[in-house]
């Protein structure tokens, strides 16, 4: 668990930047947040490198199995800091009617 937990903050940390992977890691992390309101495609995992691969299975491993609490409440204010993310990668579909 404690790998899990380590790749989630990486991750986190990661998906605060602005490139390609960053956006893919901001998805999957919304993704475990709320699958419901982000789906995320799986095939997206194809274009991380090796590392963030792997810190994503260790992450989804650690919530699968071994599900302590939502990934969100790993961090002081999870929820106002996912919604952030989420509003910063502009996941939220808006309506134009």
């Amino acid at each position: 668990m404690a790998a899990g937990e380590a790749a989630l903050h990486r991750l986190y940390g990661l998906a605060q930047g602005d490139t390609g992977q960053a956006r893919v890691i901001a998805r999957f992390l919304a993704g475990l947040y709320n699958g419901t309101r982000f789906p995320f495609d799986l095939t997206d995992l194809r274009t991380l490198d090796d590392a963030l691969f792997e810190n994503c299975m260790a992450l989804l491993r650690m919530d699968a199995r071994h599900c302590v609490q939502e990934v969100h409440r790993y961090f002081e204010n999870g929820g106002v800091k996912w919604e952030q993310m989420i509003s910063d990668w502009n996941m939220e579909k808006k309506s134009t009617s």
